[in-house]
């Protein structure tokens, strides 16, 4: 596991990502009840995070999260200021059960005005997605 700083979640390495996909897709490939050409894609999966350009500071902006292939996922969402400092306030655990899902970044109205980041994360595959709005 990689060691955490100040503002960060302690998330596994690059390299024991590596290690976890390695063996999930050795699994797969062995397999007999799942199809060869299918074993890529499945564990590949990517999502996608829409918002609006920008909103008004105290607003509860709703990001849409979506997927092109159904089925259960925990997804992590960070949210950074301008400076790139995580908020963990914002940040939350969100289940991806079907194609889509919502985050609601319930801005305050004492948040700085600028530029801030929506980082979603796949816990389990590490694929991210991310997105920026300008609270004004």
């Amino acid at each position: 596991m990689a060691k955490a700083s100040a503002g960060s979640a302690d998330l596994p390495d690059k390299a024991a990502l590596d290690r976890i996909h390695s063996k999930l897709s050795a699994a797969l490939d062995e397999s007999p009840t799942v199809e060869r050409r299918f074993t890529r894609r499945v564990m590949l999966r990517t999502f996608g995070l829409s918002a609006p350009a920008s909103s008004l500071r105290g607003a509860h902006v709703v990001f849409k999260l979506s997927s092109s292939v159904a089925g259960p996922r925990l997804i992590r969402c960070h949210v950074f200021d301008g400076d790139g400092v995580m908020l963990p306030v914002y940040a939350r655990n969100l289940l991806l059960n079907d194609a889509s899902t919502t985050f609601v970044l319930p801005s305050a109205l004492n948040d700085i005005a600028g530029t801030y980041t929506i980082r979603a994360t796949d816990v389990v595959s590490g694929a991210t997605a991310e997105t920026r709005i300008s609270l004004k």
